[in-house]
């Protein structure tokens, strides 16, 4: 048995699908297995676990987790999760799934593209949707209804994503059929068979090739191609420009044919708003663990505190920061909601593993800034206007979807919005 030989405590498998036996028949999700093996061995530094047939290490201790995600990040800069580009070429030519050289390329030329300079200037466009989600709630609330925010939230989101990022109008608030909502909608939508490609790309890769398991399908990959490309096109021929993330694409691909004509080679608020939003990510980050993949063998600790163990190239890393941010050793009464969690004399006294919504180290979200921007614009529009309380029908403990690959809930959420007087 691989962990049994290296001396690292591990869970005991079973044939065929290693530890994720739930995973498989889709009774709970990877963030939160991956949570329960963080909880149940706090005395351990990290637990060897099988995905399918692959050793994989859970890491425990904070320590060897800022070894890995940054100190020694060199040995582990890509991330575990593997997309098959023949087999899913949306999800497999997406910069966090991105190796090597390849990833350092394409993060080094789009790194300027998300600088706070660059991000300021896109505000005028997130507070053009944030406009537009706080009329769609004055009509929703207008003869008393509850609002449905996981909805809302999600139609905002899309229409920041349509704006800043693809250049057009998405109109999702104000047009709940339109078909752009239909397609994006799609992608976040939970199915058997995009579960199953979730598990399996980041589990086992091999598997999804060999499947052909596709998380975003045909029909969508070429709506959202067609849509850039479109909008590329226009902007080029009519010399457009909307300070956005499809500005700086033109950028690049100008930049690149100037390259080739030169012979040079290339490859291809509110002071609460704030703490509400982290406190919110601490609760329920949205993914719930980081993933990475050991390069070259790297010496750990012996668990037993007897000289050292090396883990072979190759070897997935898991790390829980749901399991982390959700540790009542860390955050006493972790269930509840306490935004002074996050006031800037707490802060002070915690460690930056503790809370890593975004990860960390080279690898960390590269749109960081531009969601927190997002986030925040949405929750001041919000909260200046209206007080915002559960109804009847709010599920109250929050349940969580166990198959849904990001951290999502299981029902919808009413919610009561009393405008302010």
């Amino acid at each position: 048995m691989f962990w049994k030989k290296l001396g690292i405590p591990y869970l005991k498998p079973i044939p065929f699908v290693g530890n994720l036996k739930d995973t498989v028949l889709q009774k709970t999700n990877i963030g939160l297995f991956l949570k329960k093996v963080y909880d149940e061995n706090q005395d351990k530094p990290y637990v060897g676990i099988f995905c399918f047939d692959q050793p994989c290490l859970v890491m425990v201790d904070l320590e060897l987790m800022k070894n890995i995600l940054i100190k020694d990040s060199h040995n582990f800069i890509d991330r575990a999760i593997t997309a098959d580009e023949k087999v899913d070429p949306f999800m497999g030519k997406c910069i966090p799934l991105l190796k090597g050289q390849r990833w350092r390329h394409v993060r080094t030329k789009l790194e300027p593209s998300f600088s706070a300079g660059k991000t300021k200037k896109m505000f005028e466009q997130v507070e053009a949707c944030a406009t537009q989600l706080t009329r769609m709630l004055e009509v929703t609330t207008a003869d008393g209804s509850s609002v449905l925010v996981r909805d809302a939230t999600m139609r905002y989101t899309m229409d920041v994503i349509a704006s800043c990022v693809l250049g057009i109008d998405g109109n999702s608030l104000e047009n709940p059929d339109s078909e752009y909502k239909k397609y994006i909608a799609g992608v976040m939508d939970f199915s058997i068979s995009k579960g199953l490609a979730s598990l399996t790309m980041f589990m086992c890769p091999a598997l999804q090739s060999f499947f052909k398991l596709r998380f975003v399908d045909e029909d969508t990959t070429e709506f959202l191609r067609r849509l850039v490309w479109t909008t590329v096109e226009y902007r080029q021929k009519h010399s457009t420009e909307r300070n956005d993330f499809l500005d700086r694409l033109n950028e690049l691909m100008n930049q690149e044919k100037m390259d080739a004509s030169n012979g040079t080679k290339t490859k291809s608020i509110s002071e609460s708003g704030p703490i509400l939003s982290t406190e919110t990510q601490r609760k329920y980050p949205v993914l719930p663990f980081l993933d990475r993949r050991c390069e070259r063998d790297y010496e750990i600790p012996d668990p037993h505190g007897s000289g050292t163990i090396i883990l072979p190239a190759g070897t997935a890393v898991y790390i829980s920061n749901f399991g982390i941010q959700n540790n009542p050793k860390y955050f006493p009464n972790p269930e509840n909601f306490d935004p002074e969690r996050f006031s800037e004399d707490n802060k002070r006294n915690r460690s930056n593993m503790l809370h890593m919504p975004f990860g960390d180290g080279p690898r960390k979200c590269l749109g960081k800034r531009f969601g927190l921007m997002q986030v925040k614009t949405g929750l001041v529009h919000i909260l200046s206007k209206y007080e915002v309380a559960p109804c009847k029908d709010t599920p109250i403990p929050l349940i969580l979807d166990r198959r849904a690959f990001s951290l999502s809930p299981k029902e919808k959420i009413p919610m009561t919005f009393i405008r302010h007087i």
